[in-house]
């Protein structure tokens, strides 16, 4: 046996090990019990399997739906130790990575119906990033995916596993909202709008009105997708923003602040970053919690930190002569307003001075009607404000009593403010949504007891 041939096989045997000792000693997550696995396990149901590959953690989950009634999850497992993308130059490490989580969700498939069961994964947008800076290191990225699922036991084709488009990505999510909620089928209602954002990306869905004045409304239109479902057409305008997820704005936001700090002192690179989004005293003793990037190289690792030729060659020059592993230290420079206007500056015309590609474009006015917004939308800024529903005033006085209180009694992260500043303003300069239309968002996890996330829409859309 060949050494290539024996690597496969290896880290299976080290994977299922992994599995059955202990799930989080990788970092994963598994929401049902095993012994749920017999309440699923009979001749009349039928199962789908979608990995979502997202920028900062990876999820599989499980479906399961009858003839008559729309798909439902099962389970799900999460991996939150980064993205696939991590693998671009050690792309083996994805059967390390990938084969627990495959292997707890596979125990809810009864192991008869097992080999039946097909098995997706779509990679977001720290993938299209990915494919965009190396496209090389992306398919070798994805051939090593489509090893690991060839060898999972479940039902896997060619083209199951593949990088989704950031339209394909918003009608996923604009689907999965409306089955929730009832929309399609029978006595369907109105359908609702999507808001999406992760951590690389930001999207926008809603169905396309045939005599909407500021839009084409043409299956033939690039940003507008055809949806087939339950016998009906659907034609949905779907919006993709690359950098504009949380991670990646995060990181335009401290070049921004670098580029500022480099102004006012004279042109010189210091070490110490005066942050206006950061105030002193911040606990942060959850894992989960995250800090503003601090080394160079992780700052300017992403082709959404690109700099274009508009920005000062002193300040690019001063840039270049730094190690990589340089490190600036952030420090509290909280100003509102500040903080406020350099975020605004992610947004609008000043982007494109600034950051070489990927500045905010939206081709249409968002509808008057309702909208759910999910991922971040409901953990950086619906959680945190403890609103599921909010008018625009409401949220704004939110977000200063969040932002003004004493830090020392607060427990969160360093990037709570800019989180939830980032997300007003993408909602309010972004979408455009003012104070008639911002009460008709809904921030939120779950529907009728299920996530909502764009798997569950694709699923919809196969089945």
């Amino acid at each position: 046996m060949s050494y290539n041939m024996f690597l496969p096989q290896f880290y299976l045997a080290i994977a299922a090990l992994l599995a059955v000792i202990d799930a989080s000693s990788i970092n994963m997550a598994v929401h049902k019990d095993y012994n749920d696995y017999k309440a699923v396990n009979n001749d009349h149901k039928n199962y789908m399997a979608v990995i979502d590959a997202g920028s900062s953690h990876t999820t599989v989950l499980l479906y399961q739906w009858e003839t008559s009634e729309p798909p439902k999850e099962v389970t799900q497992c999460v991996t939150m130790d980064g993205g696939i993308d991590q693998f671009a130059e050690q792309p083996l490490g994805l059967w390390m990575y990938l084969e627990p989580c495959i292997q707890q969700v596979a125990m809810f498939v009864p192991a008869t119906e097992l080999s039946l069961c097909p098995i997706f994964l779509g990679a977001t947008a720290g993938m299209r990033l990915l494919q965009r800076e190396n496209p090389l290191a992306a398919r070798e990225v994805m051939a090593v995916v489509e090893q690991v699922l060839q060898e999972s036991g479940f039902l896997y084709q060619e083209g199951h596993a593949r990088i989704l488009t950031g339209r394909e990505e918003g009608g996923y999510s604009w689907i999965a909202v409306n089955s929730l909620k009832g929309s399609f089928g029978d006595g369907f209602g109105e359908t609702v709008g999507a808001l999406d954002m992760g951590g690389a990306s930001a999207q926008v869905a809603f169905q396309c009105q045939v005599d909407d004045p500021f839009l084409e409304c043409d299956s033939a239109s690039e940003d507008i997708l055809e949806f087939d479902i339950y016998g009906r057409k659907y034609l949905v305008f779907s919006a993709s923003n690359q950098c504009y997820g949380l991670k990646e704005a995060m990181h335009r936001f401290v070049v921004l602040i670098i580029l500022e700090n480099f102004e006012k002192n004279g042109g010189i690179l210091t070490e110490t970053l005066e942050n206006p989004c950061l105030r002193a005293n911040v606990s942060t003793k959850d894992d989960w919690l995250t800090e503003f990037p601090s080394k160079k190289s992780e700052i300017f690792n992403s082709r959404c930190t690109d700099l274009n030729q508009l920005v000062d060659a002193e300040f690019t020059n001063a840039l270049a002569n730094l190690d990589d592993e340089f490190i600036f230290q952030h420090v509290d420079g909280w100003n509102i307003e500040q903080c406020r206007n350099i975020i605004d500056n992610l947004i609008d015309d000043d982007c494109a001075l600034v950051f070489d590609d990927s500045c905010f474009d939206l081709k249409t006015s968002v509808p008057s009607g309702g909208f759910l917004a999910m991922s971040s939308y409901f953990w950086e800024f619906g959680k945190l404000l403890n609103i599921s529903q909010a008018s625009m005033d409401e949220a704004a006085a939110k977000i200063e009593d969040l932002c003004n209180q004493n830090t020392e009694d607060v427990f969160g992260r360093e990037t709570n403010c800019f989180e939830v500043m980032f997300i007003f303003e993408m909602i309010t300069d972004g979408y455009r949504f003012d104070e008639e239309t911002f009460g008709n968002l809904e921030f939120v996890e779950k529907v009728e007891g299920q996530e909502v996330a764009w798997p569950l829409g694709f699923v919809v859309n196969k089945a």
